[in-house]
């Protein structure tokens, strides 16, 4: 239900507003409007149980719940933000890797809008704005999350395998040139979805533990789990990074180099 909210200082004229009759009959149509609107968007996932409809597990249970997770997920991946002004690279494809498979042509779109805010060296940021100005500077959380790029390389390779659309990765994007691990500004560069992947895969292969023996994806400054930040810090003089690595990210990591 919308609200329209006047502000003013008119005590006579808010009690006339107040006092005008609501039209129940075109509310209630509006409201019927927007469930069949929503049904067409939703309501094309259904489960069905042939031999296990028991009192206990009702197929119209479980899709009642199957909606509600598809209404989550399309308002994360097609959101224009959702944590304060930003956007995070990992959520946003995390759910555009489940929202392509009922809604493949909005799920397309953001994918090309987020891919144009990858750093020139192939690194994803943790987290990005789309500013109201495309030529203004974006704010973006430039902290070394190091398992940002292979939810990027995931959910292309779905989105790939759901609609054989390859046309996207010929689509062009764009870059922001990192200085002084800090500030960025809008890179000379622009290329395809294909170059940004190979440069994501790049950026992460050349993040691997190699002088350590483990070959594991270094942790930086956190992995997939942010609460272990700690396992990529270092208090040693001239190092930025400790020896931390993730598993999980390194597993990740070659699985998608394996599909790569």
């Amino acid at each position: 239900i919308d609200y329209d909210l006047i502000a003013g200082h008119d005590e006579q004229k808010a009690e006339e507003y107040c006092a005008l009759p609501v039209d129940m009959e075109a509310a209630e149509q509006e409201i019927a409007m927007w469930a069949k609107e929503e049904q067409a968007e939703f309501g094309n996932i259904q489960l069905q149980f042939s031999n296990w409809n028991t009192p206990a597990v009702k197929d119209k249970v479980i899709n009642k719940f199957l909606k509600n997770v598809q209404k989550q997920t399309s308002f994360c991946a097609l959101g224009k933000n959702y944590a304060g002004p930003h956007i995070g690279i990992r959520d946003v494809f995390q759910q555009l890797e489940g929202s392509l498979i009922w809604q493949p042509e909005k799920s397309r779109e953001k994918i090309l809008v987020a891919l144009n805010y990858i750093l020139s060296d192939g690194r994803p940021p943790r987290q990005f704005s789309v500013p109201a100005d495309p030529n203004a500077v974006p704010d973006l959380d430039l902290r070394y999350y190091i398992d940002q790029g292979v939810w990027v390389i995931s959910t292309l390779y779905t989105y790939l395998a759901y609609t054989d659309d390859y046309s996207i990765l010929d689509e062009i994007c764009s870059y922001y040139d990192l200085h002084d691990d800090c500030w960025v500004t809008k890179s000379a560069v622009a290329d395809s979805v294909l170059c940004h992947l190979m440069k994501i895969m790049d950026f992460l292969l050349s993040k691997l533990d190699s002088a350590g023996g483990t070959n594991c994806l270094r942790a930086m400054y956190g992995d997939w789990n942010d609460a272990l930040d700690g396992l990529g810090k270092t208090e040693d003089e001239g190092k930025k990074y400790g020896s931390g690595v993730t598993v999980m990210a390194t597993l990740q990591l070659y699985q998608k180099w394996l599909k790569f």
